[in-house]
């Protein structure tokens, strides 16, 4: 064999490693396609997980807000129910033991109307009897 066929056999060899180098190359662009529009749908899913995302922290942060409020009204109820209603409890229950007190005096008024109605009774009979 001579230098020229050798060189057409060293480029015929070239020639088919670089044909199997393009077939492997194409093979991975195909594959680089493929991840790419993997990619991409990844993208657009990942954009609408942010959209969610976005959407939840502003309704959590409505929330927040009403919370706070909410924090804010139970607060002054706390302090109108120490100074108000703890002293108009006082005050009911300073005036129901001053009615109890009352009730009382008048049990015993009752009691002794009771006994003189009685005497007056015993003294009736007494003299309707003579």
């Amino acid at each position: 064999m001579n230098n020229e066929g050798k060189i057409l056999v060293v480029l015929e060899q070239l020639q088919q490693g670089q044909t199997l180098t393009n077939a492997r190359l194409d093979k991975m662009d195909a594959r680089l396609d493929k991840m790419d529009t993997r990619l991409d749908k990844m993208d657009t899913r990942l954009e609408k997980i942010d959209t969610r995302l976005d959407k939840i922290d502003t309704r959590l942060d409505k929330v927040d807000i009403r919370l706070d409020s909410v924090e804010q009204r139970i607060l002054k109820i706390e302090v109108i129910q120490e100074n108000e209603v703890a002293k108009k409890i006082q005050l009911l229950a300073e005036g129901h033991s001053g009615i109890a007190e009352k009730l009382r005096c008048l049990d015993e008024l009752t009691d002794k109307v009771d006994d003189i109605q009685n005497t007056v009774d015993v003294l009736k009979h007494i003299v309707v009897k003579k």
